[in-house]
């Protein structure tokens, strides 16, 4: 993990921020998976965020892949467990290759890492 969910000082811009999920480091071109079975809500550009990917998993419950290089899925569709739905990048405001990963309850982001 390259940024941890929470206050942070921005790493483009330098000022405190809060960061909204947790960054992974990794390769361009990495199979990026979904955490869980939901419906794709939303593929796309997101200022910031670059190129992303948002599934509705139900119950208030959405996860967002973001700074992507490519997606493999489209709006509306079913995804399984883990299945491949897009490749890493650094899209958007982004200091390096990684994969930006949020977790909203209620429309609130909250900690990732209580959800895997």
């Amino acid at each position: 993990m390259t940024s941890p969910f929470g206050w942070r000082i921005h790493p483009i811009y330098h000022y405190r921020s809060f960061h909204t999920g947790i960054d992974i480091g990794v390769p361009v071109g990495t199979i990026v998976k979904a955490a869980r079975y939901g419906k794709v809500i939303y593929t796309g550009y997101n200022g910031a965020f670059g190129l992303v990917v948002i599934i509705d998993h139900g119950n208030s419950l959405a996860t967002m892949y973001a700074h992507l290089s490519r997606v493999f899925v489209s709006v509306g569709q079913r995804v399984r467990t883990l299945q491949a739905v897009a490749a890493s990048g650094n899209t958007g405001w982004s200091t390096g290759p990684h994969l930006h990963f949020q977790v909203d309850l209620q429309g609130t982001p909250v900690n990732p890492l209580s959800w895997l």
